[in-house]
């Protein structure tokens, strides 16, 4: 932080250099993010800050979400104490950020440090000179009056030390004890922009499944909110990012439903608003009804649509779409297939509200995941719900995000992309509107984009399995590998039932024979999903490729030719063949092929460098490479867990070309310490050590990567036999070893 000078902001005196602030013998200490967002505010003071212009300024080096500057606006207030009724610093303006609304002087260095007065500053100086030390210091103060002052504070010194000896006696002779009351954290309603929504607890004494559906539904209605993030949770413990908590419980007595709601402070537990609603069991719509006008009327927010439609249902059809969305959150076959029949016997009464349509069109996407059903059957099914449903209401952001990703699946990427913005915009707290459309940037090849939506899907629905999953596959296609396992791993955590987990941890993880084994025994239980879901036989297409099965890739490759896979999958496999042959010239078209379904073509540099290296063509390789990643040639470029296999094949190609050391002493440091800390061998670690001339690590690398079941991995390395034998060569372990090591744990895989 910047060594600013002291200044007044009102009656506080700020010491950046200090991160304190302090008034009447209260001292206050501000984390560091707080004190530069407080002075960012100083600099423009009485003008309006935007959100952004903070995020720069303050967390200029970090990817933090907008909760960040919610969380350090209350600290700010907290400190100043300004309340909700009574804003005497910090004012929220709607739209345009935050804006500095104190008085701020610039701190006397007078032996009488006071704050300075407008009459005691002969020019007005502004905030932006205070902070810059631009001002003036001179003070002007009348002989006569200071003669005074100075005799009155005196008079006054010797009045306080004779209350504080008398005070000083009567507490020696009285058991009471002064003690301090901690006071109350005021805290503006107003400017809460992110709550987090913990499922209500049902007593055991309410028998209603239904009951169990009305926290998603209230969720429902909340995704509509403008300006206001709401935070699916399953606890309070989750409340990462945050300002309040929604919480509350339900109970029943005979036909009585009553609901208990709270609005707590995240950080204090301080209960902001508490309220008790009394309905009927016979008509939960009414409650949720109830709940959501005075929730609005709370944060002084409008519906922007009628989410239900309301004049369209009544109250046994609205009970059974509670019913319904129970069971379709069960997400089973048994449960899903059940939740189908209740939305369409709404259906067929010609009960099936809109909200209801998209619900019943869930129920069929769930079916397609979990049960037998193709993607074509869930697509052809919910075309014409989903139209009837935006025919009424055209505005309903949850089925205009539906209708997008049934346009994506199709290959209507265009529209489908204009639709995911419409709905994002009319539903801000719909997580899934953003995890599919993170899908559909990660289809066209728009990596960096799709990790930001899939980032707003897991602020909004941070315990969501399929929403974490997809966040890790985010992460995988920028090759954050760290960060993709971790969301992977918590995915699993979230849903340790789930059942496609041998084909994820192919993405996730190196292939061994382990998991080779895993995929094949998941693939005898699961034979009717290759059908279904054809991208699965690309799956296992690797698996093949692995044991050495190429002509078995060859067929499937045909196959899938003539149905409906992923493009860019089925290529890379394609290429994959082509690089298991070493076939430079193949694997270099279909790269090309590749490159023109994605917008992102910087990434296909990489690959292409490695076909030249392949091929011998080291000085092309080496241009190439550098032409794309040109900080690799920069000394001061740090080496990291995302980069170190680049720096290693930038080393390669120097030392072959150049026959010089090419990275500084601290890089290799780095890569030192990266691979030391590396959990598993690999191909790049026991390339290091050979470029270090240590032949016995290189050695025992190999070894232990074969002891762990290495097989071939075309995901993780385009060229894996053809480096790997080069590798057991240049060490000296030699072809033969290799092929006995390789034909073995190929073995292990079908016994």
């Amino acid at each position: 932080m910047e060594n600013f000078d002291s200044f007044y902001v009102g009656k506080w005196l700020i010491e950046p250099a200090l991160n304190r602030i302090s008034k009447d013998q209260q001292e206050i200490i501000l984390v560091p993010k707080v004190m530069s967002l407080l002075l960012l505010l100083v600099k423009h003071a009485g003008e309006p800050v935007s959100q952004q212009t903070i995020l720069d300024n303050v967390w200029s080096e970090q990817v933090v979400s907008d909760s960040s500057i919610y969380q350090a606006i209350a600290q700010l207030r907290k400190a100043f104490g300004d309340s909700a009724k009574k804003k005497y610093f910090i004012e929220r303006v709607s739209g345009k950020g935050y804006r500095l609304i104190a008085k701020v002087s610039e701190r006397s260095k007078d032996v009488f440090s006071h704050p300075v007065t407008d009459i005691e500053i002969k020019n007005k100086t502004s905030s932006k000179e205070i902070l810059s030390g631009k001002s003036a210091r001179a003070i002007f103060v009348n002989k006569k009056a200071f003669i005074a002052i100075f005799t009155t504070l005196i008079f006054l010194s010797f009045l306080l030390i004779g209350y504080f000896k008398g005070f000083e006696q009567q507490s020696t002779n009285s058991p009471q004890t002064l003690t301090k009351t901690k006071p109350k954290i005021p805290f503006a309603i107003n400017d809460i922009n992110a709550i987090g929504l913990v499922k209500l607890t049902i007593s055991q004494t309410s028998t209603s499944t239904n009951l169990e559906a009305l926290n998603d539904v209230l969720l429902t209605q909340l995704m509509h909110f403008k300006d206001i993030q709401i935070i699916n949770l399953k606890s309070k413990g989750n409340s990462v990012d945050t300002q309040a908590i929604l919480s509350g419980n339900i109970t029943t007595q005979k036909t009585e439903l009553r609901v208990y709601l709270k609005l707590e402070h995240t950080e204090t537990q301080q209960v902001i608003w508490a309220k008790q609603f009394t309905g009927s069991t016979t008509n939960i719509f009414a409650m949720q009804d109830m709940i959501v006008a005075d929730l609005l009327e709370l944060f002084n927010r409008q519906q922007p649509i009628d989410t239900f439609n309301k004049s369209n249902i009544d109250t046994i059809a609205f009970d059974q779409y509670l019913l319904a969305r129970h069971l379709w959150d069960q997400r089973n076959v048994k449960s899903l297939k059940r939740s189908q029949q209740l939305f369409e016997s709404l259906q067929n009464n010609d009960q099936l509200f809109p909200l209801a349509a998209v619900g019943l069109c869930n129920t069929y996407q769930y079916l397609h995941i979990y049960s037998d059903w193709t993607l074509n059957k869930a697509l052809s099914m919910c075309e014409p719900l989903l139209d009837q449903a935006l025919a009424e209401q055209p505005d309903l952001g949850q089925a205009l995000a539906a209708k997008a990703l049934l346009l994506s699946h199709q290959g209507e990427k265009s529209e489908a992309k204009a639709l995911f913005e419409k709905a994002i915009n009319l539903a801000p707290n719909y997580a899934f509107g953003y995890m599919w459309y993170s899908s559909l940037l990660r289809d066209i090849g728009q990596y960096s984009l799709s990790l930001e939506y899939s980032k707003k899907a897991y602020q909004l629905a941070p315990v969501s399995p399929i929403i974490n999953r997809s966040l890790a596959y985010s992460m995988l296609n920028l090759r954050e590998m760290s960060q993709a396992r971790y969301y992977y791993q918590r995915a699993l955590e979230l849903d340790p039932d789930y059942t496609d987990r041998p084909v994820g941890e192919l993405d996730f993880f190196s292939l061994n024979s382990q998991r080779a084994k895993a995929f094949n025994l998941w693939l005898v239980k699961n034979q009717s999903k290759l059908t279904k879901q054809p991208n699965f036989a690309l799956t296992k297409s690797q698996i093949d490729l692995a044991l050495g099965n190429i002509e078995t890739v060859m067929a499937t490759i045909k196959t899938s030719s003539t149905i409906s896979v992923n493009p860019s999958f089925l290529l890379f496999i394609k290429m994959a063949v082509a690089t298991a042959k070493n076939d430079h010239k193949s694997a270099l078209a279909l790269l090309t092929e590749r490159e023109k379904l994605h917008s992102n073509t910087v990434s296909f540099s990489i690959p292409r460098a490695i076909v030249f290296s392949q091929m011998g063509l080291q000085e092309k390789a080496f241009s190439l490479l550098l032409k794309s990643n040109p900080e690799l040639s920069k000394t001061h470029t740090k080496v990291t867990e995302k980069n170190k296999s680049l720096f290693i094949l930038y080393y390669q190609l120097q030392q072959s070309l150049f026959d010089k050391k090419t990275l500084t002493d601290l890089q290799q440091q780095q890569l030192a310490a990266l691979f030391k800390a590396q959990l598993s061998p690999s191909i790049a670690q026991a390339s290091w050590y050979l470029l270090q001339g240590d032949i016995k690590k290189s050695q025992q690398t190999l070894l232990a990567m074969f002891e762990a079941g290495w097989l071939p991995d075309y995901n993780m390395d385009m060229y894996p036999e053809a480096r790997m034998k080069d590798l057991f060569n240049q060490s000296g372990l030699g072809t033969s070893r290799y092929e006995t090591l390789l034909k073995r744990n190929r073995v292990l895989v079908s016994h």
